[in-house]
């Protein structure tokens, strides 16, 4: 658990601290260590694609959709020296009571050679009615998880001209990585628990993680660290009470982080606050970087089951923050949105 005491740092704004002032959804961040800082997120009704070497001097690419459609969920993947980007396209429809008329047409990728090259044209990866939910690249091989036509979720996999899909049991939400070993992984809410799955050959490998029947468990976030062992974090909060209500607090309520690097799931509470969480890991020294809440706090590990955690001043106000280790400094590195007066993408460092 994290210390009873949480600190108090200031985020620092990196130059320039908001990189494109505008409202923005949907973002997705990498860095690579000669790859720079890459982002995605969806303004003013398209995709925006935002990079630099150096996070101070940013370009920005506007990625307009076909006429009458819109592309949403962009994810990022970077594979050697290319960057992948994979996305929902959408059609909306009349709509009515209940219905927002959005009609998901497939998901799409493109990609681009670093550090200059220009965007291919986009291609569908699988099937009609698919939508993105996570998406990895490794050797050249995708590797997605796709939420279907009929309401599944599906991982799949295109080496070539060979498309491979595998139905996830259940699943709602996912968290894909690929291991070492070229396997993927996949972590997955079902609504009471969350499994943890590995891909063999044709067929998953699956274990639970966690399970209750008193909470919602949501949105899982997995990396991987030396010798594939999975670390995962993810949000349980009370059942709605009915209607568009929900309950009040409950004592399973919380973000939560779990591990097998001891060989078997390994499952503590972070904070008693369910408000969503980013998760990275330095695989050179094992340390675990979170970020947490509507106020952001940073929580860290050595990896052994300890934690300490820090309140970020200077942060109110962001949503959908993103953590990923700075190429630059090896430290942590934030990304996320802000609404309202000040709107805009925002980076900064963790001291």
């Amino acid at each position: 658990m994290p210390s009873a005491d949480v600190s108090s740092v200031e985020a620092i704004l990196t130059y320039p601290g908001n990189i494109f002032p505008a409202e923005c959804s949907e973002l997705s961040a990498t860095t690579g260590s000669v790859r720079g800082y890459h982002v995605a997120a969806v303004c003013a009704g398209e995709i925006r694609y935002m990079t630099s070497r150096d996070g101070a001097r940013w370009a920005i690419d506007s990625i307009p959709p076909p006429a009458d459609r819109l592309e949403l969920y962009p994810q990022l993947a970077v594979d050697g020296d290319t960057i992948y980007l994979a996305y929902t396209r959408i059609v909306r429809g009349e709509g009515g009571c209940g219905d927002d008329g959005l009609q998901d047409l497939g998901v799409y990728v493109r990609s681009r050679h670093l550090p200059d090259g220009t965007w291919t044209e986009p291609v569908r990866v699988g099937s009609e009615g698919d939508g993105v939910q996570a998406f990895r690249v490794d050797g050249g091989v995708l590797h997605l998880t796709v939420t279907t036509a009929d309401g599944g979720v599906v991982y799949e996999s295109k080496s070539g001209s060979t498309l491979t899909r595998i139905g996830i049991p259940d699943a709602i939400t996912t968290s894909l990585r690929i291991g070492d070993d070229q396997r993927a992984r996949i972590a997955y809410a079902t609504g009471h628990a969350i499994r943890y799955a590995r891909v063999d050959g044709n067929q998953l490998s699956i274990v639970t993680v966690a399970a209750t029947d008193e909470t919602y468990l949501l949105r899982p976030a997995l990396v991987l660290g030396p010798g594939d062992h999975g670390y995962l974090i993810w949000t349980q909060k009370v059942d709605p009470g009915g209607g568009c209500a929900e309950g009040g607090p409950g004592p399973l309520d919380g973000t939560y982080v779990g591990t097998d690097a001891t060989g078997q799931w390994v499952r503590d509470r972070l904070t008693e606050f369910p408000n969503g969480a980013s998760l990275t890991l330095d695989p050179s020294s094992g340390r675990l970087h979170v970020i947490a809440g509507d106020r952001l706090t940073y929580f860290t590990s050595p990896g052994d089951g300890s934690w300490t955690s820090a309140e970020l001043r200077g942060t109110e106000g962001l949503h959908e923050a993103v953590i990923r280790l700075d190429p630059a400094t090896g430290r942590p590195i934030v990304f996320a949105l802000a609404w309202g007066d000040d709107p805009g993408t925002y980076v900064f460092r963790i001291p």
